[in-house]
């Protein structure tokens, strides 16, 4: 009940003195909350003796507008300098916030989703390259920086077909941003939880999986072949990017 008034949330127990029986409640869990389509959120439990966070989740974008469905085909995708993989490669031509970062020799492109309240914001180095250098850069303040010399153009648009899972134990993160009073056997209060002060947060988990295909809105037709799509930007994604959402 005080999950439910406090959190908005339910829960249910776990018996964490048999881990495997618990890693199983949890990944069938998190199966069960995406329809499938995450499978596994971990392999084990380190800490049995606090309160865990588990979040999963199945992102699709549904783009503002489709890629064409008729012009998927497979594509080299250079993993590194000496690795290249065969991938399915979608694409149309449209209008887009795009910036050329000569300086840092980088590439950015928004697409925006559905009803235009949110976009994937795809950021490519102009060359093979590990993605070390480019995640340095990602500050806030660097990311207002791009996101203000953005301009609409005319660009082509070749993405890869994607379906990718990843799983973090986030709690080694959480000391980082300020949260430290809630993994500390010695400060937590989680009362509002277990009515009792010995609570205290142990494992946090984020496991998501992210498809994303041709599937969006129907294309303004309107601007085919006018002066809107003259001359199109590039947008290549064939190597390695960073996305946002």
């Amino acid at each position: 009940k005080s999950s439910k008034k406090h959190y908005n949330c339910d829960h249910s127990k776990i018996n964490f003195s048999d881990k495997k029986s618990a890693v199983n409640s949890i990944n069938e869990w998190a199966a069960k909350s995406t329809d499938g389509k995450l499978a596994e959120v971990t392999k084990d439990v380190e800490k049995t003796d606090g309160a865990m966070i588990i979040n999963a989740m199945f992102f699709k974008p549904h783009w503002d507008e489709q890629f064409h469905h008729k012009m998927v085909d497979n594509r080299g995708f250079m993993v590194s300098r000496g690795y290249t993989v065969s991938v399915q490669m979608t694409h149309r031509t449209g209008l887009y916030s795009f910036y050329n970062d000569k300086t840092n020799k980088l590439t950015i492109l928004s697409i925006p989703l559905a009803h235009k309240k949110s976009s994937v914001v795809f950021i490519m180095p102009h060359q093979v390259e590990p993605l070390q250098r480019l995640e340095k850069m990602l500050t806030k303040k660097q990311l207002e920086t791009w996101m203000g010399k953005l301009q609409q153009s005319a660009v082509a648009v070749s993405l890869p077909k994607v379906s990718m899972e990843v799983s973090h134990d986030l709690q080694k993160h959480l000391g980082a941003l300020g949260l430290t009073a809630a993994v500390d056997k010695s400060k937590a209060d989680l009362s509002n939880i277990s009515g009792k002060k010995d609570l205290y947060l142990a494992s946090v988990f984020h496991a998501p999986t992210i498809e994303w295909d041709t599937t969006g809105n129907e294309m303004d037709t309107s601007i085919l072949g006018t002066d809107k799509l003259k001359d199109p930007k590039l947008f290549y994604a064939d190597h390695p990017f960073i996305f946002l959402v």
